[in-house]
């Protein structure tokens, strides 16, 4: 059989392992539910979401945190902070409410997305002075 390019012998029994492997994993995404593979963050962050509008008042803010921290764990920092920062601009709550045990989960959720979007751009900038380039030079490389 030929795969991207290579010739695999489906004979040996480590080839005939990788490609039922492989079969599994393709099942797996074409056709898995996220609630048994809780590591897809992104269906499962999409999945809370769907279910916000669904659920009573009271468990709305629940799936709401559930939506955020998956996004968070799916590496969508800035998307978690918009989130966050719209439910505080649209519900008014004080920087006195924000430090109560109420809402520290939701203000050490926005903490942590703050602390790895900054990683991000501190690495981005790292890289660019060690390759010595600014970051125009580094979009013009990105866009070509």
């Amino acid at each position: 059989m030929k795969v991207y390019g290579r010739q695999y012998d489906l004979q040996t029994k480590k080839a005939s392992e990788t490609f039922s492997m492989v079969s599994n994993l393709r099942e797996l995404i074409n056709s898995g539910d996220p609630l048994d593979y809780y590591h897809w963050n992104r269906r499962l962050s999409a999945f809370y979401k769907s279910q916000i509008p669904k659920t009573s008042e009271e468990e709305q803010l629940n799936y709401w945190f559930m939506y955020c921290d998956q996004l968070l764990k799916a590496r969508e920092n800035q998307l978690c902070i918009n989130e966050i920062e719209k439910l505080i601009s649209n519900q008014s709550i004080t920087y006195e409410a924000l430090i109560t045990s109420e809402w520290l989960p939701i203000v050490g959720l926005l903490g942590t997305a703050y602390l790895r979007q900054g990683e991000i751009i501190k690495s981005m900038y790292t890289f660019l002075m060690i390759e010595d380039i600014s970051i125009y030079e580094w979009l013009e490389l990105k866009l070509k």
